[in-house]
């Protein structure tokens, strides 16, 4: 009830004995959703990420709480996945600020970027969030120091998994290792990092484009990733036609040259994703 005596369309539990326990959630139109970070009800934290081997014994947990609460017998394993979160971690050390400072250089198409106070980089759309974060930053864990973070929260689950996917919106379907892997590599690819190429300071980045294109292609191609940087797709229209923004974005691309740092005496190892992880979902049943 609102301090103004109107019914509200939802009621909420959280659980007063555990913090790491599901949030749960009825809808006056008869759904039922649980929202948990999946490595606090494992470990205690949000630093130490989990697999698909753990989950068994977390959806057990689950069930048993959301059983206890509403009373009914309950298997979230099967329930629905409103949202789920892929994530991945890197432990760079002393290097986790120039990995940032490279990022934010970087335009996910149909989202907005944004970065905040040089710890996050984030690129939104209503139906997905990307996210780069200093880890200890945000937990102020130690076991969080020098450790890079990325999330990829899908909102629109239904897509997911009968567009993209092809299996059942379920959380067990949804959240395996495979699929993990998967989304991150694909967003990882759109951005335009390499998983395989270094991140070269912008001295770096200059000499590899004269050795790539010759000096006339890298002078092209230098003032675009400049422009780039600030446009993003805008480009195309106001500076480029279409043919030409997406030809020379794929060269810079596949050459491993779309973004850089300012110090010029370090080569950023290249982020790639060799197994799957999971961190908040909401569940939901009907």
């Amino acid at each position: 009830m609102r301090p103004d005596g109107s019914i509200t369309e939802k009621a909420f539990f959280n659980s007063e004995i555990d913090a790491t326990l599901p949030r749960l959630t009825w809808y006056e139109s008869g759904y039922l959703t649980a929202e948990v970070s999946l490595p606090k009800l494992c470990n205690g934290e949000n630093v130490t990420l989990i697999h698909e081997v753990d989950l068994p014994g977390a959806f057990k947990r689950v069930s048993e709480y959301v059983g206890d609460v509403a009373g009914v017998a309950a298997s979230v394993a099967d329930w629905n996945l409103a949202r789920c979160d892929y994530c991945y971690a890197w432990l760079v050390g002393d290097l986790l600020q120039l990995y940032l400072e490279a990022l934010s250089k970087l335009h996910l198409s149909r989202h907005n970027r944004q970065g905040v106070d040089d710890s996050s980089v984030t690129w939104h759309s209503k139906a997905n969030k990307l996210y780069f974060y200093d880890k200890h930053k945000e937990s102020g864990l130690d076991i969080a120091k020098g450790v890079l973070r990325l999330e990829v929260t899908i909102r629109n689950t239904h897509y997911l998994a009968e567009k993209w996917l092809k299996t059942e919106r379920t959380a067990a379907a949804l959240l395996t290792d495979a699929n993990s892997v998967q989304v991150l590599r694909y967003f990882l690819d759109r951005l335009g990092l390499s998983e395989s190429k270094p991140m070269a300071s912008k001295a770096g980045l200059l000499a590899r484009m004269v050795k790539e294109f010759g000096v006339a292609g890298a002078e092209k191609l230098w003032l675009f990733v400049q422009l780039y940087e600030i446009y993003g797709s805008r480009l195309v229209g106001d500076f480029y036609n279409e043919r030409t923004f997406y030809r020379r974005r794929k060269q810079l691309v596949d050459a491993g040259l779309l973004t850089w740092h300012d110090n010029a005496d370090v080569l950023l190892p290249a982020l790639s994703v060799e197994c799957g992880n999971f961190s908040r979902v909401v569940l939901e049943v009907s």
